[in-house]
């Protein structure tokens, strides 16, 4: 993703997508995303379509509450929202490469698979603009519309 887009991307998991949100309301009506610490743990890598790797979490009892209650508390807010982030469609993931080629999708996938499990947690989150990159954690630091909540 670095070489694709703004390379400002950092590993994250979307819990909501739209083609716009405003930012100050969304952080408004979720944060703190996440409301504690989730446990992370990735066992399994995959490919949507058009190339996009990806690394994908298993669906905990509490990364799945978050991602509901964010998408929820966003409902009202959100103009064109994804539909694959709607309950029971959401497939919890990180995106590890973008637009990738088949070439580049055989050399990638091998790599990511071999290094499996990976943990960690999901402890800090905002709004992410997905077109720029910039994230915003707080209202505060708020500038401009976002695409992502997200967890890092």
């Amino acid at each position: 993703m670095a070489v694709r887009t703004h390379r400002l991307h950092r590993p994250h998991v979307s819990l909501s997508v739209a083609e716009h949100l405003d930012v100050r309301a969304a952080l408004k009506v979720v944060t703190p995303v996440p409301q504690q610490p989730i446990h992370l743990l990735i066992k399994g890598a995959g490919v949507f379509p058009g190339g996009f790797l990806y690394l994908a979490c298993v669906a905990n009892d509490e990364l799945l509450f978050e991602q509901r209650r964010a998408h929820e508390a966003l409902r009202r807010l959100v103009v064109s929202p994804w539909p694959h982030f709607e309950a029971g469609r959401w497939t919890p993931h990180i995106t590890a490469g973008w637009a990738l080629t088949d070439a580049q999708l055989s050399l990638a996938l091998p790599a990511v698979l071999e290094r499996l499990a990976i943990e960690g947690w999901l402890d800090t989150g905002g709004v992410e603009d997905g077109t720029t990159g910039q994230l915003s954690t707080d209202v505060a630091q708020e500038r401009g519309a976002g695409r992502d909540i997200a967890e890092s």
